[in-house]
């Protein structure tokens, strides 16, 4: 297993499954937007709802905790390359790059290959943001 500054690098395993869990904490987000605006409402005011729930999720808790919460549970977190916290503007490009790569025909997979095959297990999003994931202790 790879190590960086002395962690252990995430494994893929780790990382599938913390987007599991945020996409399913996620989820809720979307059903809250259907609920609040009802069925009739017009789809862009849902997707905008979903979406600015999706950036305060991600960026509120990567800012505040280098982490989301299944990052925390499953004891990983992101740090920038020399393994110092990235930071805000650093986060903010990791994100967009992570919403295009899935944007993208096949740009997930592409961003799994990465993950799988990569020492560093460095998938698009953090090797254009130069952000790792690494366990934390």
């Amino acid at each position: 297993m790879a190590a960086f500054f002395n962690r252990p690098v995430a494994t893929p395993l780790q990382r599938i499954v913390c987007y599991g869990c945020d996409g399913l904490i996620l989820t809720n987000a979307w059903l809250i937007s259907l609920i609040a605006y009802g069925p009739e409402s017009t789809p862009p005011a849902i997707v905008g709802s979903f979406l600015a729930y999706h950036f305060a999720y991600y960026m509120g808790f990567m800012v505040g905790f280098g982490a989301t919460p299944a990052k925390l549970v499953l004891r990983t977190r992101i740090v920038r390359n020399l393994g110092e916290r990235p930071e805000p503007a650093v986060l903010l490009l990791r994100y967009v790059v992570f919403l295009l790569t899935l944007g993208v025909p096949f740009g997930a997979f592409v961003s799994l290959w990465f993950l799988i095959r990569d020492p560093d297990r460095r998938a698009i999003h953090d090797r254009i943001a130069g952000t790792i994931v690494v366990q934390s202790s």
